[in-house]
């Protein structure tokens, strides 16, 4: 049975910190002769020459001609605009800057992270790839961090370092916007909208690197960072456009590197609940966040970054893509066909698929699925102010490692269990009152975080909110490798037996429904079913004659139908929100509507154990209503107006129903919502 997860342990994984302190720390580590390799064209150009080729090319050329046209104006005013619109995209790449900059980033890396495990023998890789093709590097985007450190490695393993596609916000900071410049960032906007100018010269400026092999590109597939811990929906638009060099047959090649990160803490963990909660996003600054005294004041254990194998573009697509068709089209335009376009999306999902099949997976997120759980049962007995012994939650957080280890499921364990999860509790001391960690069973009570003003939700639910978000996304790292299985156990757990083909339609359908939550590769459903079938077997939970398929240990089976239950619950109230919203709500404001509604549920049925405090999460109600615009079940009129089709959605609601927790409870709670 293929392992789950990876651990990432010695010789694969060592430890860089280890390495710069070897060398004789920052100062040394960052001063060292550097030895980068030619790039696939023997020349490297300069920035100038690259801004040059830019404004020059037919693409941008043709796109100010029709701009001009269009607008009725001179041609050399919208030229004007395509020069100040690349000069504030463009990166100006500088070694100095680079050594200057970087001494100041790893010492401060140094301070909050224990260690930073690499699978270095991953990344030499690339470094033999740069004489011969362009490379793209496609990390994980779960925070700042995360471009930073791809730098300072390939800087240490003397790897060109990339020109990194980076929002436009982080020149918000003007200092650190043009820090990060000189060390290869070029900016994008977050959207284009119809803007033919902007993309014409955003297209060029990136495939001229790819062209030329100036640098190798860093690029976000998912385009922004999860907020969640889980990982998002690929950014079709972006990536096509990254691909287009090789299908245009502008390059023999392209050599792509999925890269997943996984920390022990994320930086910005209460930042991101804020957000979820419906707070404006702060302005980026990563300097802000870097300087940050409680940031400079807490440890952040551990961090693990895993370079996957480098993908061949050109073999992926051998026999699905016809570019013979496509490079004969104009520079400017590239029309996709459809079942085209439907190859290179599923890329994209597959890159994701890469990157999860790469996490690795820390006792916290189990210790976290516990804690929710413990929370779940404190409010069903009737319990308000929950305090958690630890070692009951020791022994809960046994109890699904155990499940992990007869599914083949990998732990990242670094001495005992309970050496372990005293770590975590350790480095996550600001989600509790102050406690003893050498005590030997402990209480754990919650903090209520600050909150300064009511938002679009009362002031008091938010203060509890905030550590359920922060414990909600820290159990989403772990989900991704129980969804399927989870998703056989909620369809099985009401049945003796249930048979075959349909036991794979009902999949099919809750897998779809929950696209968005759990990235899967399109088109590969019976694949993953059959997967989590033969695992299932192997592991004695279910058995298989020719047509049914039969539990056998039904108290596994139900603890694997736990996993993904808040999910369910949660889906079945926002699609009753959406099913009663008045005709004042517009796409701009069903996010924060269905939240404040949300929020009424959730304290009218406090006491509830299928509702959580996390089911606030925006970003769950964003994929709920993403999901159901992808099906047209709602639809935008013009850009605002909302039109939903009820009897589908009912629909959907009423087979969700099915596989609720409790038919009753649920009845009660959707009542309340239409109240």
């Amino acid at each position: 049975m293929n392992k789950l997860g990876k651990i990432a342990t010695e010789p694969e994984y060592i430890d860089w910190l280890t390495e710069v302190d070897r060398v004789g720390g920052e100062f040394a580590w960052i001063r060292k002769t550097k030895n980068f390799p030619k790039n696939a064209t023997g020349k490297e150009r300069t920035v100038d020459e690259i801004n040059k080729s830019v404004l020059n090319s037919f693409r941008v050329t043709k796109a100010i001609k029709e701009e001009a046209l269009k607008r009725n104006c001179n041609e050399k005013f919208v030229k004007l605009e395509a020069e100040e619109i690349l000069a504030n995209m463009a990166h100006s790449f500088n070694i100095s800057a680079v050594r200057t900059i970087g001494y100041g980033v790893v010492k401060v890396i140094k301070h909050v992270f224990d260690k930073i495990f690499v699978n270095m023998a991953g990344l030499k890789k690339i470094r033999d790839l740069l004489p011969k093709d362009a490379v793209v590097f496609m990390p994980t985007h779960k925070t700042y961090v995360d471009f930073m450190l791809v730098s300072l490695l390939c800087f240490d393993q003397d790897v060109t370092l990339p020109a990194i596609a980076a929002g436009s916000d982080f020149q918000n900071s003007k200092l650190m916007g043009e820090a990060l410049r000189r060390c290869g960032a070029f900016y994008i906007r977050r959207s284009f909208g119809d803007d033919q100018l902007y993309w014409a010269v955003f297209a060029e400026y990136i495939q001229t690197h790819l062209i030329h092999a100036d640098r190798p590109v860093e690029f976000f597939v998912e385009g922004t960072r999860s907020r969640a811990s889980k990982s998002l929906y690929p950014r079709y638009g972006l990536l096509q456009n990254l691909l287009e060099p090789f299908l245009k047959s502008n390059v023999y090649d392209l050599k792509i590197v999925p890269v997943t990160m996984n920390y022990d803490k994320i930086l910005e963990e209460s930042l991101y609940a804020y957000e979820l909660l419906g707070f404006p996003k702060p302005k980026e600054s990563t300097s802000g966040l870097l300087k940050a005294r409680q940031i400079l004041n807490k440890r952040f254990g551990n961090v693990y970054m895993t370079f996957g194998e480098p993908i061949s573009v050109r073999q992926y697509f051998y026999g699905t893509i016809e570019r013979s068709v496509l490079s004969f089209q104009p520079d400017a335009y590239m029309i996709v066909p459809d079942n085209q376009k439907k190859v290179i999306r599923k890329f994209g999902h597959e890159i994701v698929r890469i990157h999860n099949a790469h996490n690795v997976i820390t006792l916290w997120s189990l210790a976290c699925i516990a804690m929710l759980e413990i929370i779940d049962d404190s409010k069903q007995s009737g319990i308000d102010d929950v305090s958690i012994k630890s070692d009951e939650l020791l022994q809960r957080t046994q109890l699904l490692l155990s499940l992990c280890k007869l599914l083949n499921i990998q732990i990242q364990i670094l001495q005992s269990t309970e050496d372990d999860l005293r770590y975590y509790l350790n480095i996550h001391s600001d989600l509790f009152l102050p406690f003893n960690i050498n005590d030997t069973n402990f209480d754990l009570k919650f903090i209520e975080f600050p909150i300064d003003k009511n938002g679009i939700i009362q002031k008091d639910l938010l203060q509890k909110a905030v550590t359920s978000i922060i414990l909600a996304n820290y159990a989403n790292q772990v989900l991704d490798v129980f969804a399927d299985l989870s998703l056989v156990a909620i369809i099985l757990r009401n049945f003796s037996s249930y048979p075959y083909v349909k036991l794979l339609s009902e999949f099919s359908w809750l897998q779809n429904l929950f696209e968005r939550e759990f990235v899967r590769v399109p088109e590969d459903t019976q694949i993953d079913f059959n997967n989590s079938l033969n695992r299932l077997k192997l592991c004695g939970l279910i058995s298989q004659d020719e047509n049914r398929i039969t539990i056998k240990n039904n108290l596994k089976m139900l603890q694997l139908a736990k996993f993904l239950m808040p999910f369910l619950d949660c889906y079945l109230l926002i699609f009753d929100i959406f099913l009663n919203l008045d005709s004042s709500v517009t796409a701009k404001n069903i996010i924060p509507s269905s939240q404040r509604k949300m929020a009424q549920i959730l304290e009218k049925n406090s006491n509830n154990s299928n509702l959580r405090l996390s089911f606030l999460s925006s970003d769950l109600i964003k994929n709920a209503y993403s999901t159901l615009l992808s099906r047209k079940i709602i639809a935008l009129k013009g850009s605002h107006d909302l039109r939903i089709n009820t009897s589908e959605l009912l629909k959907i609601k009423e087979k969700l129903y099915t596989y609720s927790n409790n038919l009753e409870t649920a009845d009660t709670v959707l009542i309340h919502s239409r109240l």
